[in-house]
């Protein structure tokens, strides 16, 4: 995970949060997973399917979307302890790069 710290006005802090495609994998293989509970896959018990099967029947960008809430959750926490930041508030998260195959960037 890369982490870039930009100082900005009254005290906010900008955070550019880069994940690898390794990174992304476990979440992305835990979504699929909950995602054929949900869905029927012809030839498979709920649950059962394989990640390429998922994938094929509900399409890449859908396990994307569904998990990039838990990847944010997970990630921005984990960089609040690791830079040791006061947070005050909510803070407005905006994805820069959401793409398969690729990095997840955001800020």
């Amino acid at each position: 995970m890369k982490i870039n710290k930009k100082e900005l006005e009254k005290n906010n802090i900008e955070l550019t949060i880069e994940l690898s495609v390794e990174e992304l994998k476990p979440f992305l293989k835990n979504t699929a997973k909950k995602l054929s509970i949900k869905t029927k896959i012809p030839g498979f018990r709920k649950g059962k399917a394989p990640y390429e099967t998922i994938k094929n029947i509900i399409g890449e960008m859908n396990i994307y979307q569904e998990a990039l809430n838990n990847i944010i959750n997970k990630t921005y926490y984990e960089v609040i302890q690791k830079e040791m930041l006061e947070v005050v508030g909510q803070p407005e998260i905006k994805v820069e790069k959401l793409a398969p195959d690729n990095p997840l960037v955001y800020i």
